[in-house]
């Protein structure tokens, strides 16, 4: 039943791909059950495309393909339960949008794949989205290559379990937009936007516990945000720990920024090469530990770092080359056992450098300037 099911429905969407230009082609296939598969393939049309798979059950596999169109390419896979498997590849199109919907369950893979798409002058009309809402130990990727103008969101809000991954890929492209949102423990989410400017970049996790989070730009221009944020028990105790998130950056004339708010023994990183370049990190908790590294043979950076309400803080700014600023401020109830500690290195001439600590007793503050 499942191979006449998929035959069909590729049988069908490639009979309409010859009809008149002022006709759409559409394939839409239903399913309910479990271990079932949807195929859906649509290329070399000349009219505009529509694909559409519900699933319902466990063990289902959805797969839509479309290729080679003047005219815009839209598809929908929509599925609830458990081990469900979507992918949708999009191919030259001046508009191409993909959307998967998954639902209840666990262990359930989603994928989009979009390229060589245009940006309508500008205009965003190529979009991937993704959402696995009420769903533990689930898997979400997007990938965009070579198409301007794009926007990709995964959302994993709902996943109060555990152990979901997203991953966004951007390869060549121009004013495009990433973001992955999550409220789920030991998540992973990672966003990578290479050779392409103006690019915008956010991951926002709200129970962000034993949990990582990586965004990297190479380009000019760019913005890149994390965010990771705490869930409170009854009594008003935190238990939101053990949070990393790291930012790397090449070019020049980008921003970065990382807040982590109640993330016990958290870890945030700024890595940015590059000229006028700002990097602002700020975490309100203990044993937090801050890095800014703003590369050598870049000038006109500004570097912060605020740590707050907490002790057993660490703050390092290290800047190698001229006119860069550097600013540290903490606060929080260190002690000569539970000290707070905040470094600035800067190896040129022209800088700034600034440390502001209050609140405590025992706390240590260097600046080296050379």
């Amino acid at each position: 039943m499942k191979r006449k099911l998929s035959a069909i429905a590729v049988a069908a969407a490639l009979a309409c791909a010859y009809t008149g230009a002022l006709w759409a082609d559409t394939g839409t296939i239903t399913q309910t059950g479990d271990g079932h598969e949807a195929h859906i393939t649509q290329t070399s049309v000349n009219n505009a495309s529509t694909a559409s798979v519900t699933q319902t059950g466990s063990g289902n596999t959805a797969n839509v393909t479309q290729q080679n169109s003047s005219q815009p390419m839209h598809a929908t896979v929509s599925s609830s339960g458990s081990g469900q498997n979507a992918t949708v590849f999009q191919e030259d199109s001046w508009n191409a949008v993909a959307n998967v919907n998954q639902s209840g369950g666990a262990n359930n893979t989603a994928s989009i794949s979009q390229t060589n798409a245009s940006d309508n002058f500008g205009e965003t009309l190529t979009t991937a989205t993704i959402n696995q809402n009420v769903s533990t130990n689930s898997m979400a990727t997007i990938n965009q290559s070579n198409a301007d103008g794009t926007s990709a969101t995964i959302d994993q809000v709902g996943n109060f379990g555990a152990a979901s991954d997203a991953t966004i890929t951007q390869q060549g492209v121009l004013l495009s937009t990433a973001s992955i949102f999550q409220n789920t423990t030991d998540a992973s989410s990672s966003i990578t936007q290479t050779a392409g400017s103006h690019l915008t970049a956010s991951i926002l996790n709200i129970d962000a516990r034993v949990s990582d989070a990586t965004i990297t730009q190479t380009g000019s221009n760019n913005n890149a945000s994390i965010q990771q944020a705490s869930l409170s028990t009854s009594s008003g105790s935190s238990f939101s720990d053990f949070a990393n998130a790291i930012i790397d950056q090449s070019g020049s004339g980008n921003s970065a920024a990382i807040d982590q708010a109640g993330a016990f023994t958290s870890n945030a990183t700024i890595n940015q090469g590059g000229s006028d370049n700002t990097a602002n990190i700020n975490q309100s908790s203990d044993h937090s530990n801050a890095t800014v590294n703003q590369a050598a043979e870049t000038s006109g950076n500004v570097a912060t770092v605020n740590q707050s309400n907490g002790f057993y803080n660490d703050a390092l700014i290290q800047q190698s080359a001229s006119s860069n600023v550097a600013t540290i401020n903490q606060s929080g109830n260190g002690t000569a056992e539970s000290r707070n500690s905040a470094t600035v290195t800067q190896l040129s001439a022209g800088n700034n450098a600034t440390i502001s600590q209050s609140g405590g007793a025992g706390n240590v503050a260097t600046i080296t300037q050379n």
